[in-house]
């Protein structure tokens, strides 16, 4: 996981957010801009917008995040919702201003239509890796992003491109002030790899059912229980060990990012899914033996050390 941003995760001045926390582990926070003519009161986070779980509503004012630049990037997943007023042709434009929910200080890779469109028609401007690509609008692939309308009501938009693309803001496009998003964003995952279709499904259906978007099941929102919000943490157990592979269960809820150290610290084994599962890891890839494991569930790290498990 590259980066990973949450409305229910952000750093307050008051009302003003001033920080998108990264809660990928990269430590890549997307700091609120503060140019002369940025509007620092836009996004609000609202509370309990959907199913329990805040979201960040843009009014299209100029505003934006900006963090280190990710030129690598494969996998983009987001739940959100675009303000289908911003449909409506103004004059003297020939259209409405492009807003931009992922964007960069130089280039126009996610650059969407005048309008409602995910991706702009003239190949240009958008990454044609992008319009290439394999695009999803809530779990299902579209033939073509450039005549599909971001979704109106929360939705997810998922792009898996046919190379990397760079991005380095939220919400805003280089220093186009009328250009920033105009809508609801509750969170965007990013990947530095592109996911496989089967695992892009399960957190689809995570997210779905999390923010309780149309088509998903819907799931039952944490309650406080006085003490804090409930939930159940993840936990990582040795389920069996072999000369060949070693079975390690993952439990909790939620997608996962599971990365595993040989003896020597050097990482062996990376991948992502969704908990529970059981994962099998296969000798020839930890030469030397395995002696670490780590894994996020959601944004609960949790790790075991294994010294000389692995049967030689």
């Amino acid at each position: 996981m590259e980066f990973w941003i949450r409305a229910d995760s952000v750093k307050l001045s008051g009302t003003q957010i001033t920080q998108l926390y990264d809660l990928s582990g990269k430590d890549n926070h997307a700091i609120h801009d503060k140019f002369s003519s940025t509007n620092l009161n836009v996004p609000v986070v609202v509370n309990n917008a959907y199913n329990g779980h805040p979201t960040l509503r843009f009014s299209g004012a100029y505003t934006g995040f900006a963090m280190t630049k990710m030129t690598d990037m494969r996998t983009i997943i987001a739940v959100l919702q675009k303000d289908s007023a911003e449909c409506l042709k103004r004059l003297p434009n020939y259209a409405t201003p492009a807003r931009f929910f992922l964007g960069d200080d130089a280039t126009t890779n996610f650059h969407p239509e005048h309008g409602c469109y995910i991706y702009n028609a003239n190949l240009g401007e958008v990454s044609t890796n992008l319009v290439n690509g394999m695009t999803f609008k809530n779990g299902i692939k579209v033939a073509d992003g450039r005549t599909t309308n971001f979704p109106f009501v929360l939705g997810m938009v998922s792009m898996i491109p046919t190379g990397a693309v760079t991005a380095s803001t939220v919400g805003r496009d280089r220093t186009f002030s009328d250009r920033s998003w105009f809508g609801d964003i509750c969170e965007i995952i990013i990947y530095n790899k592109a996911i496989d279709t089967v695992t892009l499904r399960k957190i689809h259906n995570i997210l779905g059912s999390k923010y309780g978007i149309a088509g998903f099941k819907t799931a039952v929102t944490p309650r406080s229980n006085g003490a804090g919000l409930l939930k159940i943490l993840p936990v990582i157990s040795l389920i069996h060990s072999n000369a060949q592979t070693m079975g390690v269960k993952i439990s909790g809820e939620g997608f996962y990012s599971l990365k595993v150290f040989n003896i020597k610290g050097q990482l062996s084994i990376e991948k992502i899914g969704s908990a529970p599962e059981m994962v099998t890891l296969r000798n020839e890839k930890l030469p030397g033996g395995c002696c670490f494991v780590s894994a996020t569930v959601n944004k609960v790290e949790t790790h075991l050390n294994f010294v000389n498990t692995l049967k030689r």
